[in-house]
């Protein structure tokens, strides 16, 4: 997979070539830090995501964690003995349900909410 589409997928909100304009490197950090800082404080202030959480069936909760914290749905799958297809049913509505498009937007609710520490992550 080229590295482009794996930074992607891992959440990477720019990416540029070498060799780079500093200007350029400075405006995409800003940016990218210009909407961490709005999605946090939309993630913090709205209440409803704790009601979004507790409102997923127990299987979904069972799915919810997991995912939040970087795993497969191989590996999801594995944990629960079940099928990855069932494991990527449970995910599409685990994250329909949260109204997000990014995994990396389930971690960060999952942050948000006090159910993850993001200091113990999965390292990649």
């Amino acid at each position: 997979m080229p590295i482009v589409v794996r930074a992607f997928k891992s959440g990477a909100f720019d990416f540029i070539e070498k060799p780079f304009n500093e200007q350029l490197l400075l405006d995409s950090v800003q940016q990218a830090l210009q909407e961490h800082q709005k999605t946090n404080s939309q993630q913090r202030g709205d209440q409803h995501t704790d009601t979004l959480v507790a409102s997923l069936t127990r299987r979904e909760r069972d799915v919810f964690m997991p995912l939040a914290q970087g795993y497969t749905s191989r590996e999801i799958a594995e944990q629960l003995g079940i099928g990855v297809k069932t494991i990527d049913l449970y995910r599409a509505r685990v994250m329909k349900r949260l109204g997000v498009e990014r995994v990396p937007d389930v971690t960060g609710i999952a942050v948000a909410i006090g159910l993850l520490d993001p200091m113990s992550l999965r390292k990649k």
